[in-house]
C-alpha cells in the first residue's frame, strides 16, 4: 500500500471515530438534561391564565401584582408599597475628625411607606410562568424551628402569596441557598422547604427595578416597514429603505433616505417610561396631544406612541412634563423631559418635508 493511500485509511478511520464519540455524547447528553428537568419538584400546579393575584409582604416592602388581559395579551398592574429612607449626605473629607468622646449619631430615620403602581407586561409574564405551576430545583423536607437558621426561616424575607383558580397558596421566603442566588421557601401548614429558582422570586422581590415596564414597545422594531408621523393637522409616512437597516424614506420619495426622519424616529426609539402617573387618565387639555407615531409592518398595524405635554403650574413654578402613551404601556407614563423636548421640537420639520 502506498504512503498515500495509507494516511487516507487513517485520516477516514479517525472521522468515522469522531462521529461515533460525537454522536454518543450528544446521546448521552440529551436524557442527562432531560433527567435534570424532569428532577424537578412541583410544589403547586397552575398556569398563568388561572392567575387571580401574587402578593408579597415583608418587613418594608408590599407588592400586588393583578393580571389583565386584553386584545393585544397579557399585562399586569403592580401595586407598590415600600419604605423609602433619605439617602445620607456625603462625608465632608475636609472636616476636622470626629471626636470620640461625643454623643453618638440619632439614629436613622424609620423611613415613610410610599405607594405607587404601575404597569409590566414582558417581566410579569416571566414571574408569572415560574409561579404557575412553581417547580422547585430540590425538595428539603420538613424544615421545624430547630433548623430554621439554617435556611434563613428565622429571619425571613416575608410571604409570598400565589392565588390561583380561587386556592391560595403561601411560601415563607428564607434564605439564599449557598454559593447562588436560588432561594429557600418553606409552605405554610406543612413546614415543607423547598429550593426554588431565584427567578422564580427575583421580580416580586426587586419589583420596582424588575416589574416596571419601561420599554414602549414589545414588537421588534426590524419588523416595522411603515410609519405614520402625525402632528396636529399634519401627517407624513414613511418607508423602511430596503437593505439599510434604520433608514426611512418618504413615501413620495422612496428611494431617498430621509435624514431628518431617521435621526428623529431615533430619538422616539430612545424614549423610555420613568414612571407611571398616579391618575390613569391624567386631566389632558384639548391641545396637550403632540404626536403621534404608528407602526405598520407589510400587513396590519404594530402599535402607536403618543406624546402629551403637562404645562406646569406658573404659580407654583412647575416645569412641563411630558407623557407617553403606547400599546404596551396602556397606562400613561412620564418620560424624561430634556429627551422628550428634542422630539417634540423637531416634530414640525419631520411633517413637513423641511419646508
Amino acid at each position: 500500500m502506498s504512503a498515500f493511500k495509507s494516511v487516507g485509511v487513517h485520516l477516514a478511520l479517525a472521522v468515522v471515530a469522531g462521529i461515533t464519540a460525537l454522536s454518543l455524547w450528544t446521546k448521552e447528553s440529551e436524557p442527562e438534561a432531560a433527567a435534570t428537568a424532569s428532577a424537578r419538584v412541583q410544589v403547586w400546579s397552575g398556569t398563568p391564565d388561572q392567575l387571580d393575584f401574587v402578593a408579597f409582604e415583608g418587613k418594608e416592602l408590599k407588592v400586588k401584582l393583578e393580571p389583565k388581559k386584553d386584545e393585544l395579551g397579557r399585562w399586569f398592574v403592580v401595586h407598590l408599597n415600600q419604605v423609602k429612607r433619605q439617602p445620607k449626605p456625603p462625608e465632608d473629607p475636609h472636616a476636622p475628625p470626629k471626636n470620640p468622646h461625643a454623643p453618638a449619631a440619632a439614629p436613622e430615620g424609620k423611613g415613610e411607606w410610599v405607594k405607587s403602581s404601575f404597569v409590566s407586561v414582558k417581566e410579569g409574564t416571566t414571574l408569572v410562568e415560574a409561579l404557575a405551576p412553581l417547580m422547585a430545583l430540590r425538595a428539603i423536607g420538613r424544615v421545624d424551628k430547630e433548623r430554621a437558621e439554617e435556611f434563613g426561616f428565622d429571619k425571613p424575607e416575608g410571604t409570598l402569596t400565589v392565588k390561583l383558580k380561587g386556592t391560595e397558596h403561601k411560601l415563607t421566603v428564607g434564605g439564599l441557598t449557598p454559593g447562588g442566588g436560588d432561594r429557600y421557601v418553606r409552605l405554610a401548614g406543612s413546614n415543607e422547604a423547598y429550593a426554588v429558582p431565584g427567578d422564580a422570586l427575583r421580580g416580586i422581590l426587586q419589583p420596582d427595578t424588575r416589574l416596571l415596564e419601561t420599554n414602549l414597545h414589545q414588537f421588534d422594531i426590524a419588523d416595522v416597514k411603515r410609519v405614520k408621523v402625525t402632528h396636529g393637522n399634519k401627517s407624513r409616512e414613511f418607508l423602511r429603505v430596503e437593505g439599510k437597516p434604520n433608514a426611512w424614506a418618504s413615501t413620495d420619495k422612496p428611494l431617498e433616505q430621509d435624514e431628518t426622519a431617521v435621526n428623529w424616529l431615533s430619538k422616539v426609539d430612545r424614549l423610555r417610561v420613568s414612571e407611571y402617573l398616579a391618575a390613569q387618565p391624567p386631566p389632558l387639555g384639548a391641545n396637550a396631544l403632540e404626536l403621534r407615531v404608528e407602526y405598520f409592518d407589510a400587513k396590519r398595524s404594530l402599535g402607536f406612541t403618543e406624546l402629551f405635554k403637562l404645562l406646569g403650574d406658573p404659580g407654583a413654578e412647575g416645569k412641563d412634563k411630558y407623557i407617553v402613551r403606547t400599546e404596551t404601556t396602556r397606562w400613561y407614563g412620564e418620560v424624561l423631559a430634556s429627551r422628550a423636548e428634542q422630539v417634540v421640537s423637531d416634530v414640525g420639520s419631520v411633517v413637513s418635508g423641511g419646508k
